[in-house]
């Protein structure tokens, strides 16, 4: 092998070990020290920045141990992670810090001013405790959550629970949290959302709501 290359040969694991599925340790035997994604430490361990990966994972609800999971799957899939040398393990609690700081630093924005304002809403289980006969039970339901996102950006502003799926009620609980945060809407020009007919409806669309109540 020549000096000067950057990169070595990766071991790629046999049928066998796939089927077997990874180790407890994620591997990479070796890859370019320029990778635009991956950093390097001056030991030379690998270290990923899954902050993209920590975000996408969050928002479509995936855990934390099932987003480990994947992220090794998929070095394993192209060749920079095998069985035999180990460098660096991503697991969990790598996506649980990755989230911690995401949050971390969307409390640091705050924004005063909105100029365009996108939503997107989805049912989530939420858990809540219901008193039945002074015992405390811990039960959980369906609620409809709205993701709020400013432009130009994006920049996250926070997520509302309407109390139902209702356009009246979306748009009343996206109003309520600005007034409610002092959040200047008097230069909103561009409104998007989802296209399901609750949002989208000429008439009685959530975003004629929001234009009615601002």
């Amino acid at each position: 092998m020549r000096a000067d290359n950057p990169t070595q040969k990766v071991h790629v694991p046999s049928t066998t070990q796939t089927r077997r599925g990874l180790s407890s340790q994620a591997v990479v035997d070796s890859i370019p020290q320029n990778h635009p994604t991956l950093k390097f430490s001056a030991s030379s361990q690998m270290r990923l920045a899954l902050t993209s990966t920590a975000t996408t994972s969050a928002r479509f609800g995936v855990s934390g141990r099932a987003t480990a999971a994947i992220v090794s799957s998929v070095l394993h899939d192209i060749g920079l992670v095998t069985e035999e040398d180990t460098v660096h393990v991503v697991d969990k609690s790598k996506i649980r810090r990755e989230r911690q700081k995401i949050s971390s630093d969307l409390k640091k924005t705050q924004i005063t001013e909105i100029e365009g304002l996108y939503y997107d809403g989805r049912k989530d289980e939420t858990a809540f405790v219901d008193n039945i006969n002074s015992k405390r039970y811990r039960k959980t339901r369906l609620e409809e959550h709205i993701s709020l996102i400013a432009e130009p950006g994006p920049i996250y502003v926070a997520h509302v629970a309407p109390k139902s799926g209702k356009a009246e009620d979306k748009a009343e609980s996206i109003v309520s949290y600005f007034v409610e945060k002092g959040i200047d809407t008097t230069k909103l020009k561009v409104l998007g959302a989802d296209g399901e007919p609750t949002n989208t409806g000429w008439q009685g669309g959530s975003m004629r709501e929001i234009e009615l109540k601002l």
